[in-house]
């Protein structure tokens, strides 16, 4: 005689706590919702009608997945509802019908809210693994009774993991870097830990590192050339015409009050003794823009505008982005990423995070 499996419609609120049972759904049907209000049911106490459930503490819930991407997204979201349904208990209503529902099974609303705080106290002992990651500390506490020993270690920190790839890829990336690029980048990054805070975040899902692979790379050395280029034209320009702008701002009718012949002389001298000087970075001064076109025609409301080719020249300059920082950032992702699977592989290091 055979087994006959019952099919029927999930009702999440009231499916029952205890026992097997296989859930099955497709794609964007909400499954991981249906997850989270079971971990709160379970949180709560809250089992069906004819049975008492006690809550539980979120140390006794195992949550197993397949990868460590999924394991983060139900890590998040689980957070998430713990702290919004513990809003939901504190206001007693919700927008969500499911959560409404669920509100409405509880029948302590203060020990509800207490059991959810003391959740909230716990979350960073959610036990939420993926599979692999789940074998692997059941076997690891159980070595003696297995009778399996690992020589693989587990990566209990992948801060210092990253670190140490960051600290590479710093020395072997500036190597190859002349003086003057290498110090426009430490004017961004001071040290391989500044980089590493400011891509963590990416480096933990392989989504981000692929999408970042496809995009089109930017060669360093060639973009800083090319905006060193664009800066020694604009000065070259600016020496050719300063004497000239003087001229035509002081027989123009523009805002005295802004252009005094001791601002005016000022802006001039800093920008020409810029100009004059060897050009190794991306510093430009701020006085430029006293000299783009519009910004002279907003400062001339009545009569003659000062006109000139090179008032539009600087205006164009300065719409240039003049920065190294995202093909840097961009580099330092991809190697960063590389030597970090490199260094686990050869220290024999376990994909996971326990």
């Amino acid at each position: 005689m055979t087994n006959k499996i019952l099919i029927s419609t999930l009702d999440i609120i009231d499916l029952p706590l205890s026992g097997k049972m296989l859930i099955e759904a497709s794609a964007g049907t909400g499954k991981t919702f249906s997850l989270i209000i079971i971990y709160l049911r379970l949180i709560l106490g809250i089992g069906k009608i004819d049975k008492i459930q006690r809550p539980f503490l979120v140390q006794e819930i195992l949550v197993v997945t397949f990868t460590e991407h999924s394991k983060e997204e139900l890590k998040k979201r689980i957070k998430k509802y713990i702290n919004y349904f513990k809003e939901v208990c504190i206001n007693k209503k919700s927008n969500d019908t499911t959560l409404q529902y669920l509100f409405n099974k509880i029948k302590n609303v203060d020990k509800a809210i207490n059991l959810l705080i003391q959740a909230e106290q716990s979350i960073s002992e959610l036990a939420i693994y993926t599979i692999h990651g789940f074998c692997y500390q059941t076997l690891t506490v159980n070595t003696f009774s297995s009778n399996i020993y690992f020589q693989k270690k587990i990566i209990t920190n992948k801060y210092n993991l990253y670190l140490k790839s960051s600290n590479i890829f710093w020395n072997q990336y500036f190597y190859n870097l002349s003086d003057n690029i290498s110090n426009i980048i430490i004017k961004y990054f001071q040290s391989p830990g500044s980089i590493l805070n400011n891509i963590l975040p990416i480096l933990s899902y392989d989504d981000n590192i692929k999408k970042i692979s496809k995009r089109k790379k930017l060669n360093i050395i060639l973009l800083y050339n090319k905006l060193i280029k664009k800066i020694k034209n604009i000065k070259s320009q600016w020496l050719n015409y300063h004497k000239e702008i003087v001229v035509l701002i002081n027989q123009s009718n523009v805002n005295k009050r802004s252009y005094t012949k001791s601002n005016l002389s000022r802006w001039i001298n800093i920008i020409t003794m810029w100009s004059s000087k060897s050009t190794k970075d991306f510093d430009v001064p701020k006085e430029l823009k006293y000299f783009q076109q519009n910004y002279l025609i907003s400062k001339t409301p009545i009569g003659q505008i000062p006109k000139s080719i090179i008032f539009e020249i600087i205006e164009e300059f300065l719409k240039i982005k003049f920065s190294l920082k995202t093909p840097f950032l961009i580099e330092a992702i991809i190697q960063i990423k590389k030597i970090f699977n490199k260094e686990k592989k050869n220290k024999k290091y376990l994909n996971l995070t326990i």
